[in-house]
């Protein structure tokens, strides 16, 4: 249930990025009234489809591009090390992420977006966010990852 609320809101900000950025384009060039609104709420909507994104990534098995020839160079213990060595630099770099993230959605912050009035907090909170749930996200799999190679010896 949860994933498929998930990826309905990417397919959705896909969507309505398709349409504000058309609506936008028609306004300039057909109405000769631009209008500005359509240009940031559609960066606002990329912004956030791509933290989305990023937490999603984790989430799926294999996401992320990897390069694995150390790995199978090294062995079976060598790849368990690596992955550990791995994990704990994405962590680090996560929660780096998420830090910043904090202090840029620190509600207290009086700024707004230009056009729409939006309070910066809110957007900026999909930064933290996005860290906390790639943080699940990696340690579920590495869970899954582990009971299955204790289930093979």
């Amino acid at each position: 249930m949860v994933l498929q609320i998930w990826r309905s809101l990417l397919v959705g900000a896909i969507a309505a990025i398709t349409i504000l950025v058309l609506l936008g384009v028609a306004a300039r060039y057909i109405l000769n009234a631009p209008l500005l609104w359509t240009d940031e709420s559609s960066r606002i909507l990329l912004v956030v489809m791509m933290f989305i994104g990023i937490a999603e990534l984790f989430r799926l098995q294999n996401g992320h591009v990897a390069i694995n020839v150390l790995a199978k160079r090294l062995g079976a213990r060598g790849a368990a090390a690596m992955r550990v060595v791995k994990a704990v630099i994405v962590i680090t770099t996560l929660a780096v992420m998420i830090f910043g993230g904090l202090v840029l959605a620190n509600p207290d912050r009086p700024s707004v977006s230009a056009a729409l009035g939006i309070p910066m907090w809110m957007i900026y909170s999909v930064i933290p966010a996005s860290g906390v749930l790639s943080i699940i996200f990696l340690l579920i799999r590495m869970l899954h990852r582990n009971s299955g190679e204790q289930e093979k010896e």
